[in-house]
């Protein structure tokens, strides 16, 4: 499929590809099938889910699900990781994500997703940290949009034998809002959530590089858990 290119100005080519005369329309992809064994993640970015219109009802709503994030900046929505030696994925739902606290559970949850039980995927962390950078760029110079509610899906290939394959999308753009129509100026939203999960991702491969072992914790608080294997979050 085509690559999105971040550092265009033109905020529409983010979510609308095409135009058949004038009227646009949304075109879905499976960013997945690229991949043999793709290893997900699922990441709502912003501290605020909810559009600025939207009723108490709904705001307290959106709040429960996740108290953190209001200071977090992003949720982890779920994760599954593919296991070369066991040949099987371990996947980690929505109710799992929910129980995660920052710092700790945070940085644990995401070296997870990046360690296939032999090693860490150094190279695809660093390609997409780079990535996530670039939308960064993006976000903080665009003026027509605020994003509320939308993730980030990170796909990278989980077979050793395959290659280092990756990709980062922004996604879920069901309660964009447009700047005009409200009285903020800025989305400082997103660009929150996405400093904040750059934050760890770059905490995480220094932790790598310096051979730290930030997968204890995790396995350690998983073996209390209910893990699901192979089924979707």
């Amino acid at each position: 499929g085509e690559k999105e290119d971040y550092n265009d100005n033109n905020g529409v080519k983010l979510f609308l590809e095409e135009t058949i005369g004038a009227t646009p329309h949304l075109k879905l992809e499976d960013i997945t099938s690229p991949f043999y064994n793709p290893c997900i993640a699922d990441i709502k970015i912003g501290r605020q889910t909810y559009e600025p219109s939207a009723p108490l009802s709904k705001i307290e709503y959106e709040c429960s699900k996740y108290p953190f994030q209001a200071n977090l900046g992003f949720r982890i929505t779920g994760f599954k990781v593919f296991n070369s030696q066991l040949q099987s994925y371990l996947t980690f739902d929505k109710y799992y994500c929910r129980k995660l606290v920052p710092e700790i559970d945070i940085l644990a949850a995401l070296g997870v997703f990046f360690y296939d039980a032999d090693s860490f995927k150094i190279n695809e962390l660093s390609g997409i940290i780079t990535k996530i950078e670039s939308l960064l760029e993006w976000m903080e110079k665009q003026s027509e949009y605020n994003f509320y509610s939308s993730s980030l899906l990170i796909v990278y290939e989980g077979s050793p034998d395959n290659s280092s394959a990756f990709d980062v999308r922004l996604i879920d753009f069901g309660h964009v809002v447009n700047i005009s129509t409200t009285t903020i100026t800025k989305d400082d939203n997103c660009s929150y959530g996405l400093k904040s999960l750059l934050n760890y991702l770059n905490k995480i491969l220094s932790m790598i590089q310096r051979n730290s072992c930030i997968c204890h914790h995790h396995h350690q608080k998983r073996d209390d858990e209910m893990i699901q294997e192979d089924k979707d979050f």
